[in-house]
């Protein structure tokens, strides 16, 4: 027999080891700090002065309407505005800014002695629920005036450029008061303007040079005021224009053969005035007119035959100098004849500072 055999091993192989791999470290990170910040504008704090605050308001309105709070009545709106307590600061964006101009506009007509005040400059009332004045939420939510109608209610004094400082007006209507000096040219700034009605007034001046920004105007009614100049070419590209009235002014210079251009143009009133020329043969193609009336200008020459064809259409009413003898324009076509009588507003004006009770 053999001895049992004892089966051959092998010593154990040894595990391989690593020197341990030290952990990666970086460098001790600093909190990252913004640079000093000047405090957030609705945090005026020391070291601002409530005069300091005052004067930082000032100028964002300065910013915003191109106004000066100092001057006489605007200094009036101005105070009647402001509501700062010592914790205030003045807005980026004043949201009374309609507030101002609309209490601006009231010192501005003599609010005072207006027939009918009633709640205006109410100030526990917001402007919007002021008499006359209407408003509209805008999509950010803020209402803002669409608005503004006094009629017959002794408004005197002039209108503020501030005006223009309304962006959503649509309507303007301030009829048979005693306005005077210009339209303010701002007032073309209020580009969703539909309607200015200011009729029956002392207004002088021209009509806005700028008029044709109004992209969205409707009516243009200024009649029987002092105004002055003649009809600006701008206003020819308002597509939307459908009643130009002007009559009974001192307006000069001639018909404009680009009237043509106003497709929409329903009533063109322009008599007693001072307008010259002819009557241009392009306002054939004004084919929704519905009154044209010239009378009393020094309009001369013959009724174009393209006009008087709008009279079996849209045109029923076609007024101008065609009585006397001779008559300042041939007019076979029209509805009525006059012969030049002129009776300009001021000499009534004159004639009535005379006059005794």
């Amino acid at each position: 027999t053999r001895p049992p055999v004892t089966p051959e091993t092998n010593p154990p192989t040894p595990s391989p080891t690593k020197p341990p791999t030290p952990s990666p470290t970086r460098p001790p990170v600093t909190p990252k700090t913004d640079p000093p910040t000047t405090p957030p504008p609705t945090s005026c704090k020391p070291p601002y002065t409530i005069e300091q605050r005052i004067e930082m308001l000032k100028e964002r309105y300065r910013n915003a309407c191109d106004t000066e709070p100092n001057d006489d009545l605007r200094k009036l709106a101005f105070d009647y505005v402001l509501e700062l307590s010592e914790e205030d600061c003045p807005p980026d964006d004043p949201m009374d800014l309609q507030r101002y101009v609309m209490a601006l506009y009231y010192y501005s007509t003599n609010g005072d002695n207006w027939d009918d005040k009633g709640n205006y400059l109410d100030q526990n009332l917001d402007e919007c629920d002021w008499l006359g004045l209407t408003c509209d939420v805008t999509i950010d939510g803020e209402r803002k005036i669409t608005q503004i109608t006094h009629d017959e209610n002794n408004l005197t004094g002039t209108l503020p450029p501030e005006l223009g400082c309304l962006p959503e007006l649509v309507v303007f209507q301030a009829d048979d008061n005693k306005l005077t000096g210009p339209v303010p040219d701002t007032l073309t700034n209020n580009l969703k303007l539909e309607r200015v009605d200011l009729d029956n007034n002392l207004l002088t001046g021209t009509i806005p040079q700028q008029i044709g920004k109004l992209q969205n105007l409707i009516i243009w009614d200024t009649d029987d005021n002092l105004m002055t100049g003649s009809i600006p070419d701008s206003i020819f590209s308002i597509g939307t224009l459908q009643a130009l009235d002007i009559n009974s002014n001192k307006l000069t210079g001639s018909l404009s053969p680009s009237f043509s251009r106003l497709k929409n143009l329903k009533v063109l009133q322009c008599d007693d005035n001072l307008f010259t020329g002819v009557v241009p043969p392009s306002m054939r193609l004004l084919s929704n007119l519905n009154q044209f009336i010239l009378f009393n200008n020094d309009i001369e020459g013959t009724m174009p035959s393209g006009v008087c064809d709008l009279r079996n259409g849209s045109l029923k009413i076609l007024d101008a100098d065609c009585a006397g003898n001779p008559p300042e324009i041939v007019c076979n076509c029209c509805t009525q004849c006059k012969s030049e009588t002129r009776k300009r507003k001021e000499d009534s004006i004159l004639q009535n500072s005379y006059s005794v009770d």
